[in-house]
């Protein structure tokens, strides 16, 4: 997020291991920019970059087309410090701007789920099989007793592989009704069949949002023939939002993701003393602003008061 939009970037460098003492103890990796600045002449720039699903084929596995939308556009501009019958810049004070913005979104592309049936949903297991077709057995927890041919515990399993709704619990009976007919197979597999239990719900629908907007401004100044002070800001914002039919994924409570947004700012400033023509004295400094909020779909879906929370749980 922090870092500056393209326009604005002369060149970088990244190192990996074997960083200078400035960077302490970095983990990972650093990155180091150095940003354009203005001159005597006013120039600027614009661009466009375009990717759309329009212009892909459909890739090997996805049932259909998956949707993806991507621009990424902006513009620089910079020159002299000139306000007229005020101050002329020109040769001592310098702008340069850019601004940048990324838009990006990406659909659903045939993603499968496994959900449970809709007479799992009632406690019926009668079709809960293996990969191979076999049944696997639903086993009683009331009748948990010590195994009577070696060590551990054994089990009885319910009569037909069916949970009696009368042992249903009342937490249960709440997230039913609120899960129940949200997702259900759709892959058309027969009833006891490996596929009709796993990878069973297709989805293609949907469509994740990020938009990302960066905006960088940078003054030069000469305050002398063998003395340059410089000032840089820059902002970023990143966010990841949900298209008109909500995220890629599951529907309603039962998707994962989530809300987020992302920003921070860059201040920095720099002072260049030429000392002698083989002594140059650099000295730079600032602080940078990171800020990330992160909530879930169902952040604030009053599941208390539905009955749906699991009072003391870790979430």
């Amino acid at each position: 997020v922090n870092t500056p939009s393209l326009d604005a970037i002369t060149e970088f460098t990244v190192e990996t291991n074997g960083y200078k003492a400035e960077f302490g103890r970095a983990a990972g990796g650093t990155m180091t920019f150095t940003s354009k600045s203005g001159t005597n002449e006013l120039h600027g720039t614009a661009y466009e970059f375009l990717r759309n699903d329009a212009f892909d084929a459909r890739r090997f596995f996805e049932a259909r087309r998956g949707s993806y939308k991507q621009h990424d556009f902006g513009w620089s501009v910079g020159g002299p410090v000139y306000i007229p019958k005020l101050y002329d810049g020109r040769n001592k004070t310098f702008f340069f701007g850019a601004g940048e913005w990324f838009r990006n979104r990406v659909g659903a592309a045939s993603q499968f789920f496994s959900v449970p049936t809709a007479e799992m949903y009632q406690g019926d297991f009668r079709n809960w099989v293996d990969a191979g077709g076999r049944r696997l057995a639903i086993y009683d927890p009331s009748t948990t007793r010590p195994n009577p041919n070696g060590t551990g515990f054994t089990r009885d399993p319910f009569a037909n592989n069916q949970v009696p709704q009368a042992r249903f619990a009342n937490f249960y009976n709440a997230v039913l009704k609120e899960v129940g007919t949200i997702a259900l197979p759709n892959n058309g597999a027969a009833p006891g069949t490996s596929a009709y239990v796993r990878n069973n719900f297709i989805n293609t629908n949907g469509t994740r949002i990020e938009p990302w907007n960066k905006l960088s401004l940078k003054l030069d100044h000469n305050a002398g023939q063998n003395d340059k002070i410089g000032f840089l800001f820059n902002r970023g914002l990143h966010n990841i939002e949900p298209g008109p039919q909500g995220f890629p994924g599951l529907p309603g409570m039962l998707n994962t993701t989530s809300f987020e947004t992302y920003y921070g700012d860059v201040y920095r400033g720099t002072y260049t003393k030429v000392i002698r023509p083989t002594i140059v004295n650099s000295m730079f400094g600032g602080w940078n602003t990171l800020q990330s909020d992160k909530y879930n779909l169902n952040a604030t879906g009053g599941w208390k008061a539905r009955g749906v929370c699991l009072l003391n749980a870790w979430d």
